[in-house]
């Protein structure tokens, strides 16, 4: 590992997207990029792990846009809100999708992240190998649904029956159609912790680590 960098990721109207890169000193043919949601960051749990377990073999780019500490983008409509999301992640990707003749993309989306990762699976599919990590999709999006159903690569959502975007027919189908892998995690909310229970909260991220871990290695 060569250690953490932050590129310059002009974004939205030019404002620069905040971000950490963390390169390798010798070859690397896997690149992992993070997008977090609005109030789960990227040194939160499910990442935190993640990219303890890949930092030593792949790079990593971990996108910091934190509008969750930020009003301004609260206050704004969803469509304006968007197109500042897909803005900012389109500028990460294309930051990093040429940096080296990479073999395998892993994204990493959580919650609004996932949003982000499906515009881009819809704009650009260069590298040979794409394949996706959905934590707590927004499945309730019609447009992400549509996305996450037309991705053909590998991929793995994680989810909890009381996150309010929790739908099992619709995993169901995005199951058979798509061949996605899924792991549902009884109680889990969308901050994928059980509420008044830190064992079964701690147990969850243990089997969610885990997961991450098989679907990585495979």
């Amino acid at each position: 590992m060569a250690g953490a960098t932050s590129l310059s990721i002009p974004g939205h109207d030019g404002k620069m997207v905040p971000n950490h890169f963390l390169g390798q000193d010798g070859d690397a043919a896997h690149l992992a990029i993070f997008f977090p949601g609005l109030g789960y960051t990227c040194d939160m749990p499910a990442f935190y792990y993640v990219q303890n377990m890949l930092e030593n073999s792949t790079e990593l780019l971990r996108v910091e846009y934190a509008y969750g500490s930020t009003t301004s983008f609260k206050s704004i409509a969803d469509i304006e809100q968007f197109e500042r999301l897909f803005d900012d992640a389109t500028a990460a990707w294309n930051a990093v999708r040429n940096k080296r003749p990479y073999q395998t993309v892993t994204f990493i989306g959580k919650s609004l992240g996932t949003l982000a990762v499906g515009q881009i699976l819809a704009t650009d599919r260069s590298i040979p190998e794409m394949r996706v990590i959905w934590l707590t999709p927004l499945l309730r999006s019609e447009r992400l649904l549509r996305q996450m159903q037309a991705f053909r690569g590998r991929s793995l959502i994680v989810i909890g029956t009381e996150d309010h975007h929790y739908d099992p027919e619709l995993l169901a189908s995005l199951r058979e159609t798509s061949g996605t892998e899924l792991l549902v995690i009884d109680g889990a909310d969308h901050g994928l912790d059980i509420p008044g229970d830190v064992n079964g909260s701690v147990e969850a991220i243990r089997t969610i680590v885990a997961a991450i871990g098989r679907f990585l290695r495979t």
